[in-house]
């Protein structure tokens, strides 16, 4: 079942769906893929022996915060590579930019002064 559809979140949602503690564990320690682990398994609730659903708690846990701030990491980086990508590309000349496109001069001010 895929662990994001409807369907799978549907049964979340009523409860019936949970995972040993004791197999996360297990599946921890034997994954080379420890976050897609955890990553997948973040919204199934443990069951077990107190124990084993504390322990598996404790490991989930900062497993989850080291991914959240992987992933706040890695938007930062996105945004402030964006903007200096945009100042670089907004800089493409030296000439100063100016808000005068077409100045026009009153025509009284170009008459001389007559005597």
């Amino acid at each position: 079942m895929n662990l994001s559809s409807k369907k799978f979140q549907d049964h979340l949602d009523k409860k019936e769906v949970s995972m040993a503690a004791r197999e996360y564990l297990d599946s921890l320690k034997n994954s080379k893929d420890m976050e897609g682990v955890v990553q997948a398994t973040k919204a199934i609730p443990f069951i077990g022996c107190k124990r084993e659903i504390e322990e598996a708690k404790q490991t989930r846990k900062p497993l989850l915060e080291q991914l959240v701030k992987g992933t706040i990491n890695f938007i930062l980086a996105a945004v402030s590579l964006s903007r200096s990508e945009s100042q670089l590309l907004g800089k493409t000349d030296d000439k100063p930019k100016t808000c005068l496109n077409n100045p026009t001069v009153d025509n009284q001010l170009q008459r001389s002064p007559r005597h």
